[in-house]
């Protein structure tokens, strides 16, 4: 009898545990094919993909199998491990989505390690039809992990749960990561890998899930086959042995500004369409009168940080994993860069940027570039703003006081915020630029918003060399855009306009894809100079180009960049074009000569051992900033006195976003001026007969302090 008992026990059990993998099974491909359904934003088109490429769904099904079973192992309970994967899934499925609609690019692995734009898609999602739908999708998962309150308990024993998770984590390490013994062959054998120029379309045939996993193992890079000191050494020779960049002594080191406003691009060049009145006549007054040209960007509609990477390394981002994040992924050491050059030539280096110092990690990046500070929003003292951001006008205004105050020779590097998109909702009180055609209405107040970005942009350009011209300082104004602004969902308005002919990069011809790359530039002087036509360059050749427009000293790397540009100055992973405007594509020895070499001496510079640096490393790369930001930083409280009700707070370095914390007691003051403060003494519970504790902290949007004084005692 004890025995039939145990027996019939054991049945129940195994049945249970049938039931609950036979759940798992069946829900995660029920999962696989949702998750696909949502990537391509269409059920017909899941499933004819779906058809014609068995093997990479089944990898995208036991992929995402073996992370359903790995969670469902940990929690016990499959309603709670599949509601849990799910909604993790469809969550990055959904970011990446939107992504691809505002950007044109795939969400990464390494989205997921950055508080950044790329994980934050969803701010821009304001159509009420998506937010009620999405919240409708999550709802419905929340739903399902609920249900183990109502339906017969599905769940697995201790005993089952260790050996699947083992199993599972194995699987996602094997396919997803792409490195063991299973994944490699597996793989190698159905060709099944990432075509790293066009991510897009390698998300479309991989599928999402696959596509991901894929892309996790280029979060680490390794050496080229071909990397050593001799092949360095032999790459460069050329350039090295060239006496024609041979720097010239200037009477007086002219002051450099590089501008780098948000989304700045000629919009005129869409020759369907015709404008009320041009949005940038002085730009356009300045290009043609002074050294010009265009330059190709590596990102479409966003990534600025990457553009700013690019100019100021003179490394190429598409020697990096796509969709890469360089300041934060990589520039974790002191790096070469046009900032630590010219500091080495007796230049202040000084960055500003009217957005949060933590976004894209440029506050640490800066330090490591070799900048001696680096202003962001949390340090403006002028915080006025024109339509969502601050104004152009204020980076303007903090750029002539930078100039005025330094004594030595100034690098500025400013980067502008108020033309940021989306564009597809009014922010301004009136566009005052109308778009003359027959295009749909909502492409109408994108471009028209956008128009009037631009205009304002225009106007900071003209008060900036307007002051110049007066000034008996030598100084460089380089103008240029980050990147094309990003016109609708899916290149609505560049399609509307007839500039591209289709929203897949994939179609895209050679002329297409570098007309949605590339912005104009302008490099203006208020000293006579050689004009010269630049024609169109890579954003990471601006560097070479300035250090021998301005008659300075550079690195042996940057001496190679310059010859390189000399060659192609165009060059990515799909094409290249030749200083006589030839377009080779990637398939052509040239092209994979040259490109080759590049990475390789890319990567000795940025990862490498820096052998054609080595002897001037310490000249040329600031390893030491131990006073970056000290000025800036420098808070401090001269006086605390009461008067007229209020408590007023005398000092230096003060700002609107200051907070004061008085006997450990936070309270928001009014700004009055950089060297006042007010409270009012109603508002602030202290006896001043005791002794009473005052600091002045500045706090970014993360409520993390940046910057503190020292403790002011009032006795």
């Amino acid at each position: 009898m004890n025995i039939n008992l145990i027996l019939n026990k054991m049945n129940k059990i195994n049945i249970k545990s049938t039931i609950s993998i036979l759940a798992i099974l069946i829900l995660s491909l029920g999962l696989a094919v949702s998750i696909e359904i949502i990537h391509r934003v269409s059920v017909v088109e899941a499933l004819e993909w779906l058809i014609s490429n068995k093997i990479h769904f089944l990898f995208n099904y036991l992929i995402i199998l073996s992370i359903v079973s790995a969670i469902t192992s940990l929690v016990g309970c499959v309603y709670i491990g599949v509601s849990l994967s799910g909604l993790l899934l469809v969550f990055l499925t959904v970011v990446n989505v939107y992504k691809v609609k505002f950007r044109g690019e795939p969400l990464f692995p390494w989205d997921l390690l950055l508080s950044n734009e790329g994980t934050n898609m969803l701010q821009y999602i304001t159509n009420k039809s998506d937010i009620l739908l999405l919240t409708t999708l999550f709802l419905l998962i929340i739903g399902f992990g609920l249900m183990r309150f109502i339906l017969p308990k599905m769940s697995l024993k201790i005993k089952y749960r260790v050996p699947l998770l083992i199993i599972s984590v194995f699987l996602i390490y094997s396919l997803g990561f792409k490195q063991s013994f299973l994944g490699n062959p597996i793989y190698a054998k159905h060709n099944i890998g990432i075509t790293h120029w066009n991510q897009f379309q390698s998300y479309r045939d991989n599928g999402f899930v696959l596509a991901f996993s894929l892309n996790a193992k280029n979060v680490i890079i390794s050496p080229p086959k071909e990397y050593s000191e001799d092949n360095i050494r032999y790459i460069t020779q050329e350039a090295l042995n060239n006496n024609d960049d041979v720097a010239v002594h200037n009477e007086k080191d002219p002051n450099l500004i590089i501008i780098m406003n948000e989304a700045f691009w000629d919009p005129t060049v869409m020759e369907n369409l015709s404008f009320s009145s041009d949005p940038i006549p002085v730009f356009r007054k300045l290009h043609d009168e002074y050294t010009s040209g265009w330059i190709r960007s590596p990102q479409y509609g966003g990534g600025t940080s990457n553009i700013e990477f690019e100019v100021m390394t003179g490394n190429s981002m598409h020697h990096l994993p796509s969709g890469a994040m360089a300041f934060q992924q990589y520039l974790g050491k002191p790096t070469m860069s046009l900032a630590s050059i010219l500091k080495a030539q007796g230049y202040e280096s000084i960055g500003i940027h009217s957005y949060e110092g933590w976004f894209w990690n440029r506050i640490q990046s800066y330090k490591n570039l070799g900048f001696d500070k680096f202003i962001s929003k949390e340090y403006f003292t002028d915080l006025k703003h024109d339509g969502w951001y601050i104004a152009d006008e204020v980076v303007t205004d903090m750029i002539i006081d930078e100039i005025e105050e330094n004594d030595k020779p100034s690098f500025v590097y400013a980067v502008t915020m108020q033309n940021h998109g989306p564009y597809n909702q009014v922010r301004y009180p009136e566009n005052k630029i109308k778009v003359e055609n027959d295009i749909s209405n909502e492409s109408k107040v994108i471009l028209e918003t956008y128009l009037q970005g631009l205009s304002a942009a225009d106007r900071s350009l003209e008060k900036l060399t307007n002051y110049l011209s007066k000034s008996d300082e030598p100084t460089i104004v380089v103008f240029f855009g980050d990147h094309l602004p990003m016109l609708g969902y899916n290149y609505s308005v560049f399609t509307e306009a007839g500039y591209i002919k289709s929203a897949e990069p994939s179609e895209w011809t050679y002329e297409e894809s570098l007309n949605m790359e590339r912005v104009p530039i302008l490099v203006w002087a208020n000293y006579e100079t050689e004009k010269i036509d630049i024609g169109t360059m890579n954003t990471s050749f601006i560097s070479p180009f300035l250090l021998q427009y301005m008659n300075m000293e550079m690195p042996n790397y940057f001496k190679y960049l310059d010859r390189l540009s000399k060659k192609l100055p165009v060059i990515g992973r799909g094409f290249a074009i030749t200083s006589d405007n030839k377009v080779i594509n990637n398939e052509e020895e040239l092209f994979q000569k040259v490109f080759n070499d590049y990475g390789i001496v890319q990567y000795d510079q940025f990862f490498g051992n820096n052998y054609l640096d080595k002897d001037n490393e310490d000249r040329w790369i600031v390893k030491n900033n131990p006073k970056y930001n000290e000025d800036i930083n420098n808070i401090t409280i001269g006086g605390v006195k009461t008067e007229n009700n209020k408590i007023v707070i005398e000092g230096n370095r003060f700002v609107p976003n200051a907070i004061v914390s008085i006997n450990g007691e936070e309270f928001k003051p009014t700004f009055i001026s950089p060297n006042e403060l007010e409270l009012n003494l109603s508002e602030v519970s202290i006896n001043l007969e005791n002794q009473v504790e005052v600091i002045v902290k500045l706090k970014n949007s993360k409520n993390i302090v940046i910057a503190s004084s020292e403790t002011f005692i009032l006795n």
